[in-house]
C-alpha cells in the first residue's frame, strides 16, 4: 500500500502497517511496500535508514518505490502514478526473489486501489504460488463515475473499462477479498468476504467518555479535507443554527484553507 503514512515520518500508525504490527508479533516476516511520495501530504517522502531501524528490529522491512507524484486524489494522474508503482513493484519485487534476496512469500496483500498491484499479483502467483488478498479501502474504479455531469456516467463506464475488468477479475481469482465496510462485499461479488473496519490505535490509558451527552453538543469530524466530503453544510448549519455547538476537525486536504476561511 502507497497511501498510508509511516510512524518513521512521525504521523500515527495506520491500517497497513497495524496490520504489518500484528503479523510481525505473531512470528513472521513482514516486507511493507510503499511508494516515495506520500499521498496524504502529496510531497515526496523524506526517511533516513536509521529511522526503519526500529520497525527492522520487529521484523518489518519497509521497500520504497519511486513513483510520480499527483495533486488530487481523483485524477488520471494518480492513474499514471499507480500504474507506474504497479509496474515497478512487480519488476522489483521477482528481481529480488529471482536474485535470492527475498524469500519466496506465503502471502501477499494489496490494497486496492490500486487496482494494477492486483493485477501484477495475479501474475506473479502464477510462478511463485502464494495466497493472495486483496483489500478494498476504496472503490475504485467506481468513485470515478462521481466526476461525471449527470447523463455522462456510461461515457466514464466507457473510458475506465479496462480498470473495472481488472477489478472485477482481482475481486474474483483472490483467495480472499476483504475491505473496509460491508457495503463492498457487493462490489467483490463474494460470499467470504470479510469486513476490517477502520481503526487507529489508542493508548492504553486513552479515557473514554461515555457520559450521556453533554451541552452544548460537541461534534468531531476526522477524515480527508476534499471534493469527495462536504463539510460547508455542517459548518454553514452550526453558524446560522447551533451557535452553542462546536465542531472539531482534524484532517488536511486540498480544501484546507477555503473551510478555514469558511
Amino acid at each position: 500500500s502507497p497511501f498510508d503514512n509511516l510512524p518513521a515520518e512521525g504521523f500515527r500508525k495506520q491500517r497497513y502497517w497495524l496490520m504489518a504490527e500484528a503479523f510481525a508479533r505473531g512470528g513472521h516476516t513482514v516486507i511493507y511496500w510503499t511508494g516515495d511520495f506520500n499521498h496524504g501530504t502529496k510531497a515526496k517522502r523524506v526517511l533516513s535508514v536509521d529511522s526503519l531501524a526500529d520497525a527492522r528490529a520487529q521484523g518489518i522491512h519497509t521497500r520504497i518505490i519511486h513513483v510520480q507524484p499527483y495533486r488530487k486524489n481523483i485524477s488520471f494522474a494518480r492513474i499514471r502514478s499507480h500504474r507506474e508503482y504497479a509496474r515497478e513493484w512487480e519488476r522489483t519485487a521477482a528481481t529480488a526473489i529471482r536474485s535470492g534476496e527475498l524469500m519466496r512469500p506465503d502471502l501477499v496483500i494489496v490494497a486496492l486501489p490500486m487496482i494494477g498491484t492486483a493485477s501484477a499479483a495475479l501474475r506473479l502467483r502464477k510462478k511463485l504460488g502464494f495466497k493472495l488478498i486483496v483489500d478494498i479501502q476504496d472503490a475504485w474504479p467506481e468513485t470515478f463515475l462521481r466526476l461525471a455531469p449527470r447523463g455522462a456516467k456510461w461515457l466514464m463506464k466507457f473510458l475506465l473499462a479496462k480498470h473495472f475488468s481488472a477489478a472485477r477479475k482481482a475481486y474474483r481469482d483472490a483467495d480472499l477479498v476483504t475491505g473496509v465496510c460491508n457495503r463492498y462485499r457487493a462490489i467483490a461479488a463474494r460470499s467470504d468476504f470479510h469486513c476490517a473496519y477502520h481503526g487507529i490505535e489508542l493508548s492504553q490509558s486513552a479515557p473514554i467518555d461515555d457520559s450521556p451527552r453533554r451541552n452544548p453538543m460537541r461534534l468531531v469530524y476526522i477524515g480527508n479535507l476534499g471534493n469527495g466530503y462536504d463539510l460547508l453544510t455542517p459548518l454553514t448549519a452550526l453558524a446560522e443554527f447551533a451557535k452553542d455547538a462546536t465542531l472539531d476537525i482534524a484532517g488536511g486536504g486540498p480544501l484546507e484553507d477555503k473551510w478555514r476561511q469558511q
